[in-house]
């Protein structure tokens, strides 16, 4: 620190020393040109008694000229005052006093002396060039710099001088004042530090060049919108938009992510036209606009790829872009050159049954064309549209499972049925005879037959019993009737995810109707007409199986059945039996359940026979007719989906 001081006051003292020596200098002239200009005006050497105070040096001088036969000129900013007794002192002498203790100078034109103040000719020089205080370290290759209103032309070329780094700068700033400092940087990032903190701005050429220039009036330096936050700057501009009242901003930077440039973009009430072609010159790409760009657009995204950024701004608006061997052409959808065509092929799902689900805004100026021998469509479009149609028909080609439903439908008949007793009666008309083995005891006995008996229990004419009418008749029957029978049917249906299944298995019986007409009215002749209707009986199945992801089936199930209960002949309608079974039902894959049914028990016990004489034990069965059941009906259904991939 000493000897920082001490170097200024030595350096101060030198420059005192140069000021006395060029005073010395400037007055040794005057002196002689007074003494030469002496031998023409012998006024110069006349001695002069005067006594002035507080005069102005103006009029001091007149007053010489004019009593002394001198020509003298006065400028006009000498305005100095003085005091002073001169006595017996040469006019030459009074002169050169003045100069020196008023600090005047005299210009000789001739015999003429041209009086004005004096400037020192060291004031008007040049300052000597200030040393950029600055040091950089060749091994490291990094810079300090201590700036404190340097000139951006020295700062950059000591720079240069140092580090060899070429640095352009545009004439209108190089005498811009910069200030700063900065320790142990390296030299690009140095240079980003003095342009963003003095409002410039700075690019690259490669291969070490930067060219630094200033910012437009409508710029202004914001921190990076980067995902993650980063220290950097980017440059944002002012963008008045449409709506003068709400002026915007825009802001887009770029950051290389590998081998990728990703785009961050701010945008407020920010031209369209402008912002696209703000986010081509980021991106370094090559691009033709073939419309005028109208609207405005707000936006904030970080670290996109240009195609996808460009596609989120163009969404919502009637402009589109393509992409032909790298260059980016930006216009309207409708414009020819846009337009692009694109093959989808489907591997999973059937082409005409998914181009018919594609939403009506993808379709939107897009024409499909299908190609069933290619299982493909051909999209002709712009390219976002393209994308956005091959990326959903991606997500729903898929493989639909198909599902396998076995269903078991049981029905289960169990009884027993006991008839017995004796029956007598008169009839005109009695069927005779009956079963007599094998199907139980079932016999009717004629008169004829009555009496044939009776003869013979007459004893040869000991006892006469008589004989019965003619139309008496006897039905004796004793029959057991057990029954046990299962009926097993397993009709199976497959069927794809989503779509019904119908199964009908049946069978049709038919009877007939005789209608009578008479015909004419002279001679009527009766006309029997003679017509068939059909009656069907079937099993009708209807299932729709729904798969969800983890690998239940929901089925939608209707059902119905029906079954001819009884033969019937040819002019009586068959008697049917319909069960119907609707539901909804959700299970397991491969899993068996129980989808519904009916258990029906029936008992009964009845007799007809003669009141009193009828409950008597076993007299019972000689005057009564008894018929005892017990049967028990169960009919169950069963259901087992079981899904197939391949």
């Amino acid at each position: 620190m000493n000897n920082y001081f001490t170097k200024i006051l030595v350096l101060m003292a030198c420059c005192l020393q140069l000021t006395a020596q060029a005073q010395e200098d400037r007055l040794s002239r005057t002196r002689s040109y007074l003494n030469t200009l002496a031998m023409d005006l012998p006024g110069l050497n006349q001695p002069i008694q005067m006594d002035v105070a507080d005069i102005a040096i103006a009029d001091f001088m007149r007053s010489l000229a004019q009593s002394y036969d001198l020509n003298i000129n006065i400028a006009p900013d000498v305005n100095k005052r003085m005091t002073n007794h001169f006595a017996n002192a040469a006019v030459k002498d009074v002169l050169l006093f003045i100069a020196e203790q008023y600090s005047l100078a005299y210009d000789f034109q001739g015999t003429i002396i041209n009086v004005r103040n004096y400037r020192d000719p060291a004031l008007d020089r040049p300052p000597p060039p200030k040393e950029i205080k600055a040091s950089y370290d060749s091994v490291s290759k990094l810079i300090t710099l201590d700036l404190s209103n340097d000139t951006l032309y020295d700062v950059t070329k000591k720079i240069t001088q140092l580090s060899g780094i070429n640095i352009a700068v545009m004439p209108q700033i190089m005498d811009k004042l910069v200030s700063g400092y900065l320790k142990e940087l390296p030299v690009p990032v140095a240079l980003e530090k003095i342009v963003v903190s003095n409002r410039l701005r700075m690019s690259s050429s490669g291969n070490d060049n930067f060219i630094i220039d200033a910012l437009d009036d409508n710029e202004e330096y914001v921190l990076k919108n980067t995902r993650p936050a980063d220290n950097g700057y980017t440059i944002a501009r002012k963008t008045g938009g449409n709506d003068k009242a709400a002026p915007g901003r825009l802001s887009v930077d770029a950051n290389m992510v590998g081998e990728e440039k990703l785009l961050n973009v701010s945008a407020v009430n920010t031209p369209l036209k402008e912002l696209v072609r703000s986010l081509s010159e980021q991106a370094g790409v090559p691009y033709f606009i073939y419309a005028e760009l109208n609207g405005n657009v707000t936006a904030e995204a970080h670290n996109l790829k240009y195609a996808d950024v460009l596609q989120k701004v163009l969404l919502g608006t009637p402009y589109s872009f393509s992409q032909q061997d790298g260059i980016f052409m930006i216009g309207e959808k409708t414009f020819e050159g846009i337009k692009g065509q694109r093959l989808i092929q489907l591997h999973h799902r059937s082409v005409d049954s998914l181009a018919n689900f594609l939403p009506d805004e993808l379709r939107k100026d897009v024409t499909i064309k299908e190609f069933k021998e290619l299982n493909a469509f051909l999209a002709t479009g712009s390219e976002p549209q393209l994308n956005k149609i091959e990326q959903l028909v991606k997500q729903i080609d898929r493989k639909v499972p198909m599902i396998t439903i076995e269903v078991i439908i049981m029905d289960l008949n169990k009884g027993s049925v006991v008839k017995g007793g004796l029956k007598a009666g008169i009839s005109d008309s009695v069927r005779t005879g009956g079963n007599l083995l094998g199907g139980g005891l079932d016999f009717t006995l004629g008169s004829k037959s009555i009496n044939n008996i009776i003869d013979k229990i007459g004893l040869n004419n000991v006892f006469n019993l008589g004989h019965v009418t003619p139309n008496f008749y006897l039905q004796l029957q004793a029959i057991e009737n057990r029954q046990n029978v299962e009926m097993r049917q397993t009709p199976k249906l497959s069927t794809l995810n989503g779509h019904a299944a119908t199964l009908s298995i049946g069978n049709t019986r038919y009877y007939s109707v005789s209608t009578q007409n008479m015909m004419g009215s002279l001679s009527p002749t009766n006309v029997i007409t003679q017509q068939f209707y059909p009656i069907e009986a079937n099993l009708e199945l209807k299932i729709t199986p729904f798969v969800s992801a983890d690998e239940d089936v929901t089925l939608n199930m209707e059902m119905d059945i029906s079954n001819f209960t009884a033969d019937t002949k040819i002019n009586e309608p068959p008697p049917t039996a319909t069960s119907k079974f609707k539901s909804i039902i959700r299970v397991k894959n491969e899993d068996m359940v129980l989808l519904g049914g009916i258990e029906r028990t029936e008992k009964g016990d009845s007799y007809d026979g003669i009141p009193l004489l009828g409950r008597i034990p076993v007299l019972k069965w000689l005057f009564s007719s008894r018929d005892r059941r017990n049967t028990k009906v169960v009919s169950v259904v069963f259901i087992k989906p079981t899904i197939v991939y391949n």
